[in-house]
């Protein structure tokens, strides 16, 4: 990462700024071990996912026969040491509430389909042990916003470009940046990820990406008191230890029904071969 980003423009801002903040940007993208995707047994992982959802869900739904059609599709890039000819896979959940990226971590679990590394923002650093369990997941942790901050976006984009090139394991993001406290997606999408991901098709670093969107909704969300405290103009509270030991008390309560649906695949290069069709049909229209 350090030897393509200095070779390049950016190379100035670096002395500028006298990389103070430059290793902390890296301490916060990079995973402790990337090679090792699961922190503890998968019976613990299982077993513990399983009792939390159980505890506050009545039920929980999934389309598990287009999961099982796909699953040797999702987890061909483990099967083949060629990545530059494997299809590269990313997650696109809807968001809802903090229980969005355990869910689908839980399902690829089950499913036994690799689990994704999963981009999640910066506040949860401050929950110390949860922040570890993230990043031995293969979590990385990224501001909310940074598009005025050239180093930082620079350093960001090499690491999921790495990522999508060499990486062993699937990405997930959340493309509406934040949960929606009115239940309906969030408007227009953050799109520096994606893009970051899709150049690296369109400069044939990949042969083909694909995208999956995946829709997670809920009878009531964790969060419905929060959020409409924030509707009512009441600051969010920012996650800390002591935050994440009183919300402990919520798992006593039922939340209802959960229903997650897969998307069918979007493969980028067949999406883009059918617009090239697309214009190339158009009649040229001309002005007299």
């Amino acid at each position: 990462i350090f030897a393509k980003i200095f070779n390049q423009v950016y190379e100035n801002i670096y002395i500028e700024r006298n990389g103070i903040d430059n290793i902390y940007h890296l301490y916060c993208l990079t995973p402790i071990n990337s090679s090792t995707n699961i922190p503890s047994s998968p019976i613990t992982i299982s077993s513990t996912l399983f009792a939390i959802l159980n505890t506050f869900s009545r039920s929980s739904s999934s389309s598990s026969s287009s999961i099982n059609t796909d699953r040797n599709l999702l987890s061909s890039p483990l099967i083949t040491k060629h990545y530059i000819t494997s299809p590269r896979i990313i997650y696109l959940p809807t968001h809802r509430s903090y229980m969005d990226f355990i869910i689908l971590t839980y399902l690829c679990f089950e499913y036994n389909i690799p689990l994704p590394c999963i981009a999640a923002a910066q506040d949860f650093l401050g929950l110390g042990l949860l922040a570890n369990l993230l990043r031995h997941c293969g979590a990385f942790f990224i501001r909310r916003s940074f598009r005025t901050d050239l180093l930082y976006w620079t350093i960001f984009d090499e690491y999921v470009k790495t990522h999508l090139i060499h990486g062993d394991y699937p990405l997930e993001f959340f493309i509406e940046g934040a949960r929606s406290r009115t239940l309906k997606t969030l408007l227009p999408v953050r799109q520096g990820m994606l893009k970051s991901c899709l150049e690296c098709y369109f400069r044939r670093q990949i042969d083909n990406l694909i995208l999956i969107p995946v829709s997670i909704n809920y009878e009531k969300v964790l969060e419905d008191n929060l959020h409409a405290n924030e509707l009512l103009g009441i600051p969010k509270p920012k996650e800390s230890k002591s935050s994440l030991v009183k919300s402990l008390q919520i798992l006593k309560k039922s939340f209802g029904s959960m229903i997650v649906k897969f998307s069918q695949p979007i493969h980028v290069h067949d999406a883009y071969e059918l617009f090239k069709k697309q214009q190339e049909n158009k009649p040229n229209s001309m002005l007299f």
